[in-house]
């Protein structure tokens, strides 16, 4: 299906071969579970793949579920929906200028979309927030990772 963001063949291809390098070598081993995403798969893999997700570390829920692809609708607006998260729940004490990981900034659009790969597979991996800090709601979680699996939009 045709996408006003680049191909959205493309853009899940690149998202999935992304994660799957961070589970295979950038990371821990990804863990097949019931909670593994069945992601659509390409004509010459014979059906589906599967996309393991890795254990949350130890006491945290994580029920969030990677989109397999843009929706429809199109993604969430980054300014009215993805902006209010991210100030909210990524900067204060930590992605902003003197912040603990103020070394990996997310204080624009454009630095967070320079990550996506990262940020993405943070988030759906339960690596981010930290523990120590408040947690994303389903809701929120959902919303950022359709909008990361959508680009990034700038809209």
């Amino acid at each position: 299906m045709p996408s006003s963001f680049g191909s959205a063949s493309s853009n899940r291809a690149a998202l999935l071969c992304a994660l799957l390098l961070a589970a295979c070598g950038g990371g821990p081993a990804a863990v097949t579970d019931s909670r593994a995403v069945a992601l659509d798969a390409g004509p010459d893999d014979g059906g589906g793949t599967q996309l393991a997700k890795e254990d949350a570390p130890p006491g945290r829920v994580c029920t969030s579920a990677l989109p397999a692809d843009c929706p429809d609708g199109g993604p969430p607006s980054y300014a009215a929906v993805i902006a209010p998260i991210v100030a909210s729940r990524c900067l204060p004490a930590c992605h902003e200028p003197g912040g603990a990981s103020g070394n990996k900034p997310l204080t624009t659009r454009a630095l967070i979309k320079s990550r996506l790969a990262t940020v993405l597979t943070q988030i759906y991996s339960c690596r981010m927030p930290p523990a120590e800090r408040p947690q994303l709601p389903q809701g929120e979680g959902d919303l950022l990772l359709t909008w990361l699996v959508c680009g990034a939009p700038d809209n």
